[in-house]
């Protein structure tokens, strides 16, 4: 009787304890506003894909007005760069004008997503 009632007392201990992991999938998507396609390089970035979402290159700064009114840009190349922090929320985590820049943040996150995958 006590075999009984201790087996599923310790099943519901062990799964009550055990939390469910935290899922660390693609959260990143950027904007990369330049003056030709073939200035277009941060979907280069080597990994990108595993953490990239979603990602867009317009051309100039009318279509960029055309598409994102609230955006003024001051000069071309821009790059914004979105955290989806949410089921429908993306967070501006980044805009520059400086093509360095923004390739270090993307491979920092590259890196920083392959680390959290070895721990996993």
């Amino acid at each position: 009787m006590k075999r009984i009632l201790i087996f599923p007392l310790l099943l519901i201990l062990l799964t009550a304890c055990s939390g469910p992991k935290a899922e660390i999938g693609p959260r990143f998507s950027f904007i990369e506003v330049v003056e030709d396609k073939e200035h277009a390089v941060l979907h280069e970035i080597e990994d990108i894909d595993i953490i990239l979402e979603d990602s867009e290159v317009i051309v100039g700064n009318e279509e960029m007005l055309e598409k994102y009114p609230r955006f003024e840009l001051v000069q071309i190349p821009a790059y914004i760069i979105f955290e989806n922090t949410g089921v429908l929320t993306k967070d501006m985590v980044m805009w520059t004008y400086d093509l360095e820049e923004a390739v270090f943040y993307l491979e920092d996150m590259v890196e920083e997503y392959k680390e959290a995958m070895e721990k996993q």
